[in-house]
């Protein structure tokens, strides 16, 4: 079962300041075009309704890719070994680094993500059979991404992120875990061959079984 799909990835952390408190968010944005290859097992198989398990690996396509920042002013803490910006607005402290407001600033951009990526799903999906040919369908998996969707080099120039190298972020292993779900109708069509006789000089021939003498 070939099933593909447009599929937008989020995830959402939030910035604070040196005493605890919100000040802004971090938006990781991801959108693929992911063809999944699935195998389904039907669990049981009733007149109008059938339950499947279903497996899949996905071959997924990088459409876009972002991380934008945006927080009110504020003092904040940068970890030893990420850069802290040189742009107007910006001040080190004692005890924090002041910032200024900015709104949907792009930090990472799609360069520094993977073209092409994999990961598996798990699921249940049932049929509900309105006559011979139309059905509805709910489908639901969980996907794991197998690796991690940044640039090797990316990453390994955040690894080596350090007070006299520093680099636009901490490393950290990432790996996208979400859920899917599609509602769909289908279609059955079925092609059935025309049935053929052997014919001669005009007359219908049928294959007769003689039975052999003994």
């Amino acid at each position: 079962m070939v099933t593909p799909s447009f599929v937008k990835i989020g995830q959402k952390y939030s910035i604070k300041n040196i005493q605890g408190g919100d000040v802004g968010t971090r938006d990781i944005n991801m959108d693929y075009l992911s063809v999944p290859i699935a195998l389904k097992l039907h669990l049981n198989d009733l007149a109008f309704f059938r339950l499947s398990a279903v497996a899949s690996i996905n071959f997924d396509y990088l459409l876009n890719g972002r991380e934008t920042i945006t927080h009110e002013p504020a003092k904040v803490k940068y970890p030893p070994g990420v850069i802290i910006p040189t742009e107007p607005g910006y001040s080190v402290a004692y005890d924090g680094v002041v910032v200024p407001a900015i709104d949907k600033q792009v930090y990472v951009t799609k360069d520094k993500f993977k073209s092409f990526q994999m990961s598996a799903g798990v699921g249940f999906r049932s049929d509900f059979d309105f006559n011979d040919n139309w059905s509805l369908n709910f489908d639901g998996r969980a996907i794991f991404g197998i690796f991690d969707p940044r640039k090797p080099g990316y990453v390994s120039d955040l690894k080596s992120g350090s007070s006299s190298n520093p680099q636009p972020d901490l490393y950290g292993q990432r790996r996208d875990v979400y859920l899917y779900a599609t509602i769909g109708l289908s279609r059955i069509f079925q092609i059935k061959q025309p049935h053929k006789t052997s014919k001669g000089n005009g007359v219908t021939r049928k294959a007769v079984r003689r039975p052999r003498n003994k």
